[in-house]
This record gives structure tokens, C-alpha cells and sequence, in this order.
């Protein structure tokens, strides 16, 4: 019976988390030198799959776009987007007490993580889960 309970316990806590899939666009691949952040996207979702919240936008990087072969964003997409700092807290919002999925996380997370810095909002720590290791 014990085990039983431990089960219940344990379901009933994952179905309490907040899953926060994380996508970031970038210029290239070293977010804490001179790569930004030119698109980020945050769904927040339910254990059960239920989709809380969507947050999606362009962010203007400040300099040159990057390999647009690879990514598809242009500077024209990018002229009037706002600057990470203008949406630093929608993002901050939405991975706040979450578990944050993502394709490559660190990846990602390194790149929130160094703009953050760059506007002096340090990224808490947050568990994650990665796609690709899975």
C-alpha cells in the first residue's frame, strides 16, 4: 500500500507542473560574446498536455541578422521588432516556476540567459528537460 500512495503522490505532483517549451532564433551560436537573440517563443503547457499560454515574437538583435539561410529572418523582420529588454519580462513571465523544455535547452537557455545579463536581469535556475537527450 505504501508504494501505492508514493505512486498517487508522485502523478499528482506531475500533474501540478508547468511545462515552459522553450525556441529561440539566433544570430549564431555564442550567446555570451556577440550572438543575440532574433525570435523567442515560450508555450506554457500542462502535464496533461493543456496549453496554458503562448508568447511569440521577433526581437531586434542590434546588429546583423546572421546566417538568414539558416533561420529565415531577415533584417527587414527584424527593423521594428523590439529589443530583447522590451520583452525580457513577457519571457521571464512564462519560465518562472516551470520545467523548461527545449530541442538543444542549453542552447536556448544560454541565450535568454546571456541577454538577461546584458539588461541585468540574471535568469533564475530552473529544471529542464531536453528533447534531444531524450
Amino acid at each position: 500500500m505504501a508504494g501505492e500512495h508514493a505512486a498517487t503522490t508522485l502523478l499528482r505532483d506531475v500533474a501540478d507542473l508547468r511545462f515552459a517549451v522553450l525556441d529561440c532564433e539566433t544570430t549564431g551560436i555564442f550567446p555570451f560574446r556577440y550572438d543575440r537573440i532574433l525570435e523567442v517563443a515560450v508555450v506554457v503547457a500542462r502535464a496533461d498536455g493543456r496549453i496554458e499560454d503562448e508568447f511569440v515574437t521577433l526581437v531586434n538583435p542590434n546588429r546583423d541578422v546572421g546566417p538568414t539561410s539558416i533561420h529565415g529572418i531577415t533584417a527587414a523582420d527584424v527593423v521594428n521588432a523590439p529589443p530583447f529588454a522590451a520583452v525580457a519580462g513577457d519571457v521571464l513571465h512564462r519560465l518562472r516556476g516551470a520545467v523548461v523544455v527545449g530541442h538543444n535547452v542549453r542552447f536556448d537557455e544560454g541565450f535568454v540567459r546571456a541577454e538577461c545579463e546584458r539588461i541585468g536581469a540574471p535568469l533564475p535556475q530552473f529544471p529542464s528537460l531536453c528533447t534531444l537527450a531524450l
